[in-house]
């Protein structure tokens, strides 16, 4: 009776799931409203991508050899020997549901559309406060310090700078969020020349066409770049000081010009 209950609810999660069951690829989009149904046995270690209910058997694909590749059958009465997955895309949320009774408690208390509001209010909040038009130095300073932060990883003084992916850089500089603002185009394409620009002068080295790696000239133009703001704030102080001390003679000048013609009149 158990497994009777068990293979019915799953088979009713599975069939919710694949109503709207994702396409092999699709954009990261607002638009998103998927789900992908896998079944995996804990015994077997066994991993299917469900494609369809036919009759009376659960058709898709195996996991073999890093892939959903192998066509694979489960009979419907042989359900209750397999545990549900679901991840459903929905807008830029993405939501893991483990096991037949998460997705369908997920699902009626509309854990996703929850995650997904939540999401668009921070999204909002970011699109309204994300500062954008960061300069050459701005850039190369956040590259640094992700470099020492995966070097912590491992064993620092050993760690050695790996290529990223144009993609990888503009993550790690903005967020995830940077993919659901409403200027991403823009905001990617001054990315992409500020990072050209890094690798032009030799602060990053290219490697092919879209990775690039961190160069250990970084670290001189930030010093020289440091060096130079440090003059620049020095000069500022230098000048206001020379302004007031101009003032200051000027008062007093005027005062003792005062005093004299006071005395004058006197």
């Amino acid at each position: 009776m158990f497994d009777f209950f068990r293979r019915e609810a799953r088979l009713l999660a599975l069939r919710r799931s694949l109503r709207k069951r994702a396409p092999p690829q699709f954009a990261y989009s607002s638009t998103n409203n998927y789900y992908v149904p896998t079944l995996w046995r804990e015994d077997t270690k066994q991993s299917v991508l469900v494609d369809e209910i036919t009759g009376c058997s659960i058709v898709g694909r195996l996991w073999s050899d890093n892939e959903f590749s192998e066509h694979f059958k489960i009979q419907i009465n042989e359900l209750s020997e397999w545990e549900l997955k679901v991840t459903r895309f929905f807008g830029y949320v993405r939501k893991d549901f483990e096991t037949t009774s998460k997705f369908i408690a997920g699902e009626l208390t509309l854990s996703t559309e929850r995650a997904w509001i939540n999401e668009k209010f921070f999204q909002s909040l970011y699109n309204a406060t994300l500062r954008h038009r960061d300069d050459r130095i701005a850039v190369l300073k956040k590259i640094v310090e992700m470099h020492y932060i995966r070097a912590l990883d491992g064993v620092p003084i050993l760690y050695e700078a790996k290529k990223r992916s144009i993609i990888q850089l503009e993550t790690d500089h903005f967020g995830q969020r940077i993919y659901g603002h409403p200027k991403h185009d823009q905001i990617s394409a001054r990315f992409r020349l500020l990072i050209e620009s890094l690798a032009s002068s030799g602060d990053l080295e290219k490697v092919g066409r879209h990775d690039f790696k961190l160069s250990a000239k970084a670290l001189v133009t930030i010093s020289d770049y440091a060096q130079e703001e440090r003059r620049h704030k020095d000069n500022v102080r230098q000048n206001q000081m020379l302004f007031w001390i101009t003032v200051a003679i000027a008062l007093a000048t005027a005062a003792q010009a005062f005093s004299v013609w006071q005395s004058g009149t006197g």
